[in-house]
């Protein structure tokens, strides 16, 4: 599946392919892509032809940026995955209306739309060494998920701003997740879900859904956060849920407003295996979706970097 023969003969091999290496970058291609092309700042950059050019360049430094922080020359991966257009259907049949509001984004990005962007953004990853995956039959979190825990000798770097995957780090200890450029950490998480640990995030998403993703909540908003988070603290321990357990944990609890939801919801526990079957990550296999090597293209990456009127990146051509 791999290649054996390194990129350069008789030169050091600056990235390696996925199976040597001990230190994976791991890119959330449409995460990145997305926040480039959605930036302010970015938005605004244009070649002197009028060409958009900021979604390559912030892609490129992007990469460039973690590389340099993160990478081991000699012994690191790249890796990029994206989400397959069908990635959603196997949730979407546990739970129809998962992920529907982004069939009804119809924004374009720089004037482009989501497969112009996607095109671009392919062809300047092609020049550079690496890896890649698109996930068919399930979404990129499930890959990224499989491949980090089935991989514990490999340290892995996991680039994304998407909070889902940071339940990863309630049991992966070989993950840093960047995030804005920085490692997500305890602090993160009590700041923008009120948890202690990465380990309650999945029973927190069960219990009150996930709007980003439309999954409802099964909670009233009038329930006390303390109440739960002493329920989500005894039995919130990563996926592997006893939901019986934390109904009867919530019955106990005697909070009225509570109390009377589940006495007039026969179908509750129904309701938290659903949302539980959306939010886990799904099982796959890591080698129907890995791509082979790829060396990369360092003439092809500098007519690209020139076409965008990248120029000051024309001298951080790392990878060769």
């Amino acid at each position: 599946m791999f290649e054996d023969d390194v990129f350069g003969l008789g030169k050091e091999q600056i990235v390696v392919p996925f199976e040597k290496a001990s230190t994976v970058i791991l890119f959330d291609g449409h995460n990145t892509m997305f926040r480039m092309a959605g930036s302010q700042y970015l938005s605004n950059m244009r070649t002197a032809k009028g060409l958009p050019t900021g979604h390559i360049f912030g892609f490129y430094r992007t990469v460039l940026s973690i590389w340099e922080r993160f990478a081991d020359v000699g012994s690191t991966s790249l890796v990029f995955g994206f989400d397959g257009p069908e990635g959603k259907e196997a949730r979407r049949q546990v739970m129809s209306e998962y992920k529907t509001r982004d069939a009804s984004l119809t924004s374009l990005f720089l004037g482009m739309d989501r497969d112009a962007l996607f095109d671009d953004i392919s062809k300047l990853i092609t020049c550079i060494p690496h890896n890649s995956f698109i996930s068919t039959s399930v979404e990129f979190d499930d890959v990224a998920a499989h491949m980090i825990r089935s991989n514990p000798n490999k340290n892995f770097y996991l680039v994304s701003n998407d909070r889902d995957l940071w339940a990863l780090l309630g049991n992966c200890k070989n993950l840093t997740i960047i995030t804005d450029n920085v490692p997500v950490t305890l602090t993160h998480l009590q700041q923008s879900l009120g948890l202690s640990d990465f380990s309650h995030i999945t029973l927190y998403k069960v219990l009150f859904g996930d709007s980003s993703d439309t999954v409802p909540s099964c909670l009233p908003k009038v329930t006390k956060a303390p109440v739960i988070a002493s329920v989500i603290a005894k039995f919130g321990l990563g996926e592997n849920l006893n939901l019986q357990d934390v109904v009867e944990a919530l019955q106990q609890e005697g909070q009225k407003p509570l109390t009377r939801r589940l006495a007039a919801c026969p179908d509750f526990l129904a309701k938290l295996k659903k949302n539980l079957g959306v939010i886990a990550f799904q099982r796959c296999n890591l080698k129907d979706c890995l791509s082979g090597f790829n060396k990369g293209d360092k003439q092809r990456l500098i007519e690209i970097l020139t076409k965008y009127e990248c120029d000051s990146f024309l001298d951080k051509l790392v990878w060769f």
